[in-house]
């Protein structure tokens, strides 16, 4: 049957977050992409950046230490980078 992995892969350090995501399979992506939503603990420190593929990231919110990104996979691999 048809389906679809998706896969993350993360690296964090005192001054960022790095996110990679992929997909495997042979079921096609819909049109506008997969929407993911990103909740991510931050202890406290206000991300300075957030970019999805080399890009400003539009759409996240930060509440009571969390960063909620939302994102559309539309193609992969998929990069975040957040800088504290």
């Amino acid at each position: 049957g048809a389906y679809r992995l998706i896969t993350f892969d993360g690296n964090a350090s005192a001054d960022a977050i790095d996110i990679k995501v992929s997909t495997s399979g042979n079921l096609a992506m819909p049109k506008g992409g997969t929407k993911l939503t990103f909740e991510i603990h931050l202890n406290g420190t206000r991300p300075s950046n957030v970019t999805v593929d080399g890009k400003k990231a539009k759409g996240w919110k930060y509440n009571d230490s969390i960063l909620s990104l939302p994102v559309a996979l539309q193609s992969s691999p998929l990069s975040i980078h957040i800088t504290r």
